[in-house]
């Protein structure tokens, strides 16, 4: 079937009990469930149906396992043959027009797995209660006995990639070389329920200079420094709580990786005749003693029993339930990290796979907004500023618009000239071969496609590429014309976040897919391509709107050439200081900010709200007769770094993503250490990188050298 849209089903539920994780809510009731008529049903007293629905077999074949029931007539078909059946289900559909099926052993209270092979997509039925009752199905008693669509995606998007990211030979053995010893700077963080986007992303952020610098003072501190840094915070802290501290919070994750002060917190329990137990157990929060004990339990079993089969444990230390979770103890986990940083998005609190990307640009506003009070924001080294340009293609007026972002959002490689021309050679070679293949085998399988590969210069080429839109020009008010607009960069900042997407929007189903494509990304990136100016240059004129145009107009024939009646000034409004700061360190930019409090008699709350109401920014000011070349029609935002020609990036990080699917999968992390050698981190198993999968990156850290 169609790849799923909902997350894995069987997360963890968001902290409080609420209900975040519905495993149906990104389903759709489609037409063909609103107007469908339900026949007789095949089951009766005499022929009722098994209290495990699950056992049925397929009404053609043997098939029990993974089965679907035609919530039309009630027929049971064997699903696709890479899911173990013989595709009877589709086949019902075929001869029958009976689109919509129900996974047996998926039904619970809260729905179940049902498709549509008419709209080829997951869909949900209001009324599905009754219509399973028309069956003999009470859904409010139901069992879960069967893999759901999520769960069966989700262990095919695992194997997808997962021999490339993780660097698994051809054997099916690890290629990674485990870490020598327990250091500083190697310490993972666990995954507890989907949260690897998250240990993605805090590794490649903490792997950048400004970060360590942020919250140790220097780069690779020691462990005296360490112990100092975190004393000074907790000394100075004004927070009620360390939970509700962001400093807190960052500061005890940064600390778990780079030191081993957190895998030191049960040493005192090993000095109750335990000193056999080697491994330490790391946590980020104050633990409960019987996960503390059954910590010090596994450890037992896994090192100190199989080396003294005669080696006894004190009883008191015995956990009353084996944690067998907690068997792996190179890693943090930090709880309280995830609920404090989820503040203004609450899907990041559900225990959902989410987009690493997005969340990196949350935690970026959370750093800017509570870090930038103490004059410390480490996202500042990263604050990137791009050029809009536009040009009308009738009267060649031009308007130049500058915007901050965190990220370097490269175009889809779908589009690049290199992808078109291989995906079509390499789906003209599958074809060939399939044909082939059926000749000599009716029922051989479909021949997987080989991958494009995609150079970086093509994603960059297609970036500064000017591009075409058909619309009414406001400047000249022609309606056949249209803008060229293209985009560079204005600064090149010392830590660049650069992501090339993969997924896509399928224009034919209107599913969000993931490209399955190569980028090859070298080590070291120039991007002088990417500058451009970011005022008007010689000879160009401004792209004023319709309407300033005819006020100038108008008030040089009022004035007949009095500069004074043809421009009055208008009164000036001072700007309190001191409510700009609040404004500024939430990234907004000094025009605009200034503009919102002058409206708002400098009061703060309603200029924020004033700003975030009014995106297109402060009206322009009034053009004059003959514009200087080097004069700006955009705000005027100063350069966020020096535009020296130090366009040279060195990747020093980048998170990949495992999977098939856009929207399930693993993210993992690979980090270049300061001595040039690659780790993957991968939740709480660190090792050293042999192969490491450069052309499978979601996104990148980049230094400027």
């Amino acid at each position: 079937h169609a790849t799923p849209k909902a997350a894995v089903a069987g997360a963890n539920t968001a902290p409080g009990g609420a209900d975040a994780d519905d495993p149906y809510r990104n389903s759709v009731v489609c037409r063909h469930i609103t107007g469908m008529q339900q026949e007789v049903s095949p089951f009766s007293a005499t022929n009722p149906i098994p209290s495990d629905p699950a056992t049925l077999k397929c009404t053609q074949c043997p098939c029990a396992k993974n089965n679907w029931i035609c919530m039309t007539c009630g027929a049971v078909g064997c699903p696709r043959k890479e899911s173990g059946g013989n595709e009877h289900a589709v086949a019902h559909y075929k001869a029958t027009g009976h689109p919509v099926v129900l996974k047996l052993g998926t039904v619970t209270a809260k729905g179940a797995d049902m498709y549509c092979y008419a709209c080829d997509d997951e869909v949900k039925d209001p009324q599905l209660r009754d219509r399973l009752r028309h069956f003999g199905i009470d859904m409010m008693t139901a069992v879960k006995t069967s893999k759901s669509l999520g769960e069966m995606m989700y262990d095919m998007t695992m194997a997808a990639d997962f021999s490339s990211i993780c660097e698994v030979g051809a054997d099916g053995k690890s290629l990674v070389q485990p870490v020598a010893g327990r250091t500083g700077g190697f310490m993972g963080l666990h995954n507890f329920g989907n949260t690897c986007y998250m240990n993605s992303v805090v590794q490649l952020l903490l792997r950048s200079e400004p970060f360590q610098k942020a919250f140790f003072g220097k780069l690779l501190p020691s462990e005296a420094e360490l112990v100092s840094a975190r004393e000074g915070h907790t000394a100075a802290c004004t927070s009620k709580s360390p939970r509700t501290c962001f400093e807190c919070q960052w500061l005890k994750v940064a600390t778990s990786i780079y030191s081993l002060m957190y895998a030191d917190t049960l040493s005192g329990h090993r000095a109750k005749g335990n000193a056999g137990i080697a491994s330490a157990f790391c946590s980020l929060e104050v633990i409960s003693e019987e996960e503390e004990k059954a910590a010090i339990y596994s450890d037992y079993l896994a090192n100190v029993k199989p080396a003294d089969p005669e080696a006894k444990m004190d009883r008191s230390l015995l956990p009353r339930r084996s944690h067998h979770s907690l068997a792996v103890l190179n890693g943090s986990t930090p709880r309280d990290f995830k609920i404090l940083n989820a503040r203004g998005n609450k899907e990041f609190l559900s225990g959902q796979q989410q987009d690493a990307l997005e969340y990196l640009c949350h935690l970026s506003e959370g750093l800017t907004r509570e870090l930038a009070k103490r004059g410390s924001n480490p996202m500042a080294s990263f604050a990137l500023e791009t050029v809009n340009k536009k040009q009308c293609v009738l009267c060649q007026r031009v308007k130049y618009q500058r915007t901050r972002e965190e990220v370097l959002r490269l175009p889809t490689p779908m589009h690049s000239e290199e992808y078109v021309q291989m995906a079509a050679k390499f789906a003209a070679a599958a074809s060939e071969k399939d044909a082939a293949n059926k000749l000599a085998d009716p029922s051989a399988k479909a021949t997987p496609q080989e991958r494009p590969r995609v150079p970086l210069s093509s994603l960059l080429e297609a970036y500064v590429a000017p591009k075409m839109t058909e619309c009414r020009c406001e400047s000249c008010n022609e309606t056949d014309g249209g803008y060229f607009c293209s985009s560079n960069l204005y600064n090149f900042p010392d830590y660049l976040i650069m992501a090339i997407p993969r997924e896509y929007i399928d224009p034919t189903t209107y599913q969000t897919k993931k490209m399955d494509v190569y980028v090859d990304v070298p080590e070291v990136v120039d991007l002088a391509m990417l500058r451009g100016p970011g005022a008007l240059q010689q000879g160009e004129e401004p792209l004023a709107s319709h309407k300033e145009n005819e006020v100038l107009r108008g008030a040089l024939q009022f004035s007949d050439g009095n500069e004074a009646a043809a421009a009055p000034e208008a009164p000036k409004v001072e700007v309190d200081e001191l409510a700009l700061v609040p404004l500024l360190s939430m990234g907004i930019e000094q025009p605009n900010a200034e503009w919102a409090l002058r409206e708002c008699k400098n009061d703060v709350e309603r200029a924020i709200d004033f700003v975030f109401s009014h995106p297109e920014g402060p009206p322009s000011a009034a053009p004059v007769a003959a514009p200087q070349p080097a004069a700006s029609t955009s705000n005027a935002l100063s350069p966020l770094t020096d535009a020296s020609d130090k366009t040279k990036y060195e990747v020093i990080a980048m998170v990949s993503h495992i999977g098939a699917s856009a929207v399930t999968g693993h993210y993992v992390c690979h980090l270049k250490r300061e001595d040039g050698e690659w780790y993957l981190f991968n939740d709480e198993k660190v090792g050293k990188s042999v192969k490491t999968p450069m052309d499978l990156g979601t996104f990148y850290l980049l230094k400027r050298l």
